[in-house]
């Protein structure tokens, strides 16, 4: 497709009102200047690329310099290629302006340098994630895009004024954020940009000093925040840019990091050094240099199963003590009764601020009322979110002889999507349906999930706490089957 000669957009006929020219004209105009700075953007880059490429090396400084610059060059020329016109997230307007400005993963400029996207991680585009109707930031209206093959299939809009429906489709019953919500799983993590929600914006914009703990229960977007927040602090904070060390993002497993391995490069960073705890261990601890270390900043997701030693070989590697901390003392398994603060203190980190998430934005009511109590007949106290999904789906529960017809009718059902049988090791993974022991599912999320023998995934707090996670990782049903 040429966007220049062809429509951006692609609406199905049941959204034909928002194919009226009056709503989407000027979208047109600016999405064909977007693909003509891009293709000469790409063509610029490339040739820059190839000149650095040629030039002589140099020694000392001069070399760090050229290769600095190649891995510059490299990356951003990797991002313009991967996506295209689909850069673009979405349009705000503000109340005292008459003109849109077009948010995207990275910044553009056409040739005269007037500015046609906006980085989502600049203050200026802050608004079209953080606005509320109690809070609209100096908005009159935002639209938010859904992008499917390169064309954009649907959008949203949300007004902020008494006259900000003018000149805009009518308001869905939905916003962009809750829409997405709904849709299939992948066995990587989707695109999630465009739907951060105002708390989760808040938290990863948040300055790097010290370390900032974001507790919250499952389904509270902890991950999302902790990747964006990645993205997000080595575009605006001198502290942690690649010059002084970079950023170490650490998860609890290889299928966990494989899960969340594409969404780094959708936020425009692909300079990140992902790990385990076991590959972090093997890096090197802290560069003569007490202030930069191997490690200006370090993310640990799911932190709750951290032991002291652990914290101790991450402080090694990140002598500025600066941290992004998150987790669910809900979710450790072999339990977690000390507040954050201490837990924190008590391994040598001394400032420490604390964000909740309380949202569940993933699971469904239905799932969270039977995963409830499995928890809090342990762990009273614990934080459990409040789901604002309801599929008016309920847990299914049968004899574990139900499993093949189940998983049959369920594939057959749904053409896209992944299930995810857990607990059942005899049970073979097929590129559709995953078979997970339940230590292994934190961090992920399936469409189906499907328990087998929940009661026998062991007693006391380590039990309850796998099969509460377990539950909780369904974002349409939850299938409960056991032995007779």
């Amino acid at each position: 497709m040429s966007p220049l000669t062809t429509s951006v957009f692609d609406l199905p006929g049941r959204l034909a009102g928002k194919a009226d020219p009056a709503l989407i004209a000027g979208d047109e105009r600016h999405f064909a200047a977007i693909a003509e700075s891009l293709e000469q953007s790409i063509a610029d880059l490339a040739d820059r690329l190839d000149a650095e490429r040629k030039a002589p090396g140099g020694i000392g400084q001069k070399a760090l310099d050229r290769d600095l610059e190649v891995h510059r060059l490299t990356g951003r020329l990797r991002a313009l290629r991967r996506f295209g016109l689909d850069l673009c997230l979405g349009r705000v307007v503000a109340a005292d302006q008459p003109g849109p400005v077009y948010i995207g993963r990275l910044g553009l400029r056409d040739s005269a340098g007037r500015q046609l996207l906006v980085d989502w991680r600049s203050p200026a585009a802050e608004p079209f994630f953080g606005a509320t109707h109690a809070n609209p930031m100096g908005l009159a209206s935002r639209r938010r895009y859904r992008w499917t093959g390169g064309r954009i299939s649907d959008y949203w809009d949300e007004v902020f004024t008494p006259g900000g429906l003018e000149g805009h489709a009518a308001l869905d019953d939905q916003s962009a954020f809750i829409a997405s919500l709904g849709a299939s799983r992948s066995p990587r993590m989707r695109d999630v940009l465009s739907t951060i929600a105002a708390d989760q914006d808040a938290i990863i914009r948040a300055g790097s000093a010290g370390a900032l703990v974001v507790d919250g229960g499952p389904g509270t977007g902890k991950t999302v925040v902790a990747l964006h927040r990645t993205a997000y602090l080595l575009y605006s904070d001198p502290r942690v840019a690649h010059r002084r060390g970079g950023v170490l993002f650490v998860g609890p497993h290889q299928h966990y990091l494989a899960y969340v391995a594409d969404v780094l490069p959708s936020l425009g960073e692909e300079g990140v050094q992902t790990a385990t705890l076991a590959g972090a261990a093997a890096l090197p601890a802290a560069g003569p240099d007490p202030l930069a270390g191997p490690f200006a900043h370090i993310v640990v997701d799911e932190a709750q199963e951290l032991t002291d030693a652990e914290w101790q070989m991450l402080l090694a590697r990140c002598p500025s003590r600066s941290f992004t901390i998150v987790g669910d003392r809900a979710q450790a398994r072999h339990g977690f009764t000390e507040s954050w603060q201490e837990r924190l203190h008590r391994i040598g980190l001394e400032q420490i601020n604390l964000a909740s998430l309380t949202i569940n934005y993933r699971t469904p009511e239905e799932v969270m009322t039977e995963a409830e109590p499995v928890i809090r007949a342990v762990l009273p106290d614990a934080n459990v979110p409040v789901s604002i999904r309801s599929t008016g789906l309920p847990v299914l529960h049968g004899p574990v002889s139900d499993l093949g017809p189940i998983l049959g009718t369920w594939l057959a059902a749904h053409a896209e999507g992944i299930a995810c049988v857990i607990g059942d090791p005899a049970f073979r993974a097929s590129p559709r349906v995953r078979s997970l022991p339940p230590e292994l599912t934190k961090g992920l999320e399936f469409d189906l999930v499907v328990l087998i023998d929940p009661e026998a995934f062991g007693t006391g707090i380590e039990g309850a706490v796998d099969r509460y996670v377990a539950m909780t990782r369904a974002t349409q049903r939850l299938v409960i089957l056991t032995s007779p």
